[in-house]
């Protein structure tokens, strides 16, 4: 992976640009993926857990929208 370049932005943030192979890009989306998935696993036991909910969790908590 190589960077090759950094912009940075008036609010503190920068854009990157990689230059990236795919395995590192597939690498890279999995990885985000997997976390977004184990992030709102977790978000919905807090919430079950809190409202004393411990069933199955039922398709209405699972949509991709609260990604």
């Amino acid at each position: 992976m190589d960077v090759l370049s950094i912009e940075e932005q008036e609010d503190g943030s920068a854009i990157v640009t990689l230059n990236m192979t795919q395995q590192e890009n597939d690498l890279l989306v999995e990885y985000a993926v997997v976390n977004l998935l184990r992030e709102h696993i977790e978000r919905v036991e807090n919430e079950q857990g809190a409202n004393g909910n411990r069933g199955v969790p039922t398709t209405e908590t699972l949509k991709c929208e609260d990604l």
